[in-house]
């Protein structure tokens, strides 16, 4: 009985939301640079950027009149590239295991994520334009077919075999990346007034991580360390708000 009473309350609550203005919405799509931030560089340290992009759509809530909060639901591609300082003990992919790989080895990521952003939006708006600057975290979910191009040696057991570089394009990984990524971002930007309710956005953020993706353990004195490495990223953002 009481589920019957709360949803009317909560439709006639939205209703009113939405009928003052409380809420706006819309779409963006975001390219950018994205990098793998190894904490330990005798361990592993990033040796190159790739190209990232996030699409998604974004929900403000306005608190009060020049505060908001803001989420969204995204869908981001990062790349990057490592070198890996000590022997990697393992490197799983879909098709094949590889074992004792030496030192200096380069491992190129194309990796994504479902992503749930989380801030707080500070806005003044001047005329047709409103000025905004932004803080706040992000959710990400790894998703499948997280693919890698590896540029290696591998050590063989066979002392009469001279060990040679291999190259490896495209291997599909099998959980060398974490499941989860939990960051944080920082950016401001402007929202152009183009009809009564229609806005263009433009947004620039810089987005770092707490949490380490990295799967990859390494040999140290015959002891396995996985490095602790960090994602990062910085985007522009553009898109249409209503």
């Amino acid at each position: 009985m009481k589920k019957f009473i709360i949803l009317p309350l909560v439709l006639i609550f939205c209703g009113q939301l939405i009928a003052q203005n409380k809420f706006s919405g819309g779409l963006f799509f975001a390219p950018g640079v994205s990098w793998m931030a190894p904490q330990n560089k005798k361990e592993a340290e990033s040796t190159g950027m790739g190209f990232s992009y996030k699409v998604g759509a974004e929900l403000d809530i306005n608190l009060v009149e020049n505060f908001a909060f803001c989420m969204a639901l995204q869908y981001a591609k990062y790349g990057g590239k490592l070198q890996f300082n000590d022997t990697i003990a393992e490197f799983k992919t879909k098709d094949e295991t590889f074992l004792n790989i030496l030192p200096k080895s380069q491992i190129k990521y194309k990796i994504n994520y479902l992503e749930i952003p989380l801030s707080f939006k500070g806005k003044q708006k001047v005329n047709y334009m409103t000025y905004f600057l932004k803080a706040g975290g992000q959710l990400g979910i790894g998703l499948m077919s997280q693919t890698s191009d590896m540029k290696w040696t591998i050590a063989s057991t066979d002392s009469t075999i001279v060990p040679t570089e291999t190259e490896v394009t495209d291997a599909i990984m099998d959980k060398q990346t974490g499941i989860f990524n939990l960051g944080y971002h920082l950016g401001g930007g402007i929202e152009y007034a183009i009809a009564d309710n229609t806005r263009l956005l433009v947004e620039f953020l810089y987005c770092g991580g707490f949490y380490n993706i990295n799967n990859t353990e390494i040999l140290i004195n015959g002891k396995k360390d996985n490095p602790f490495v960090k994602l990062g990223n910085v985007e522009l953002k553009v898109g249409i708000m209503f």
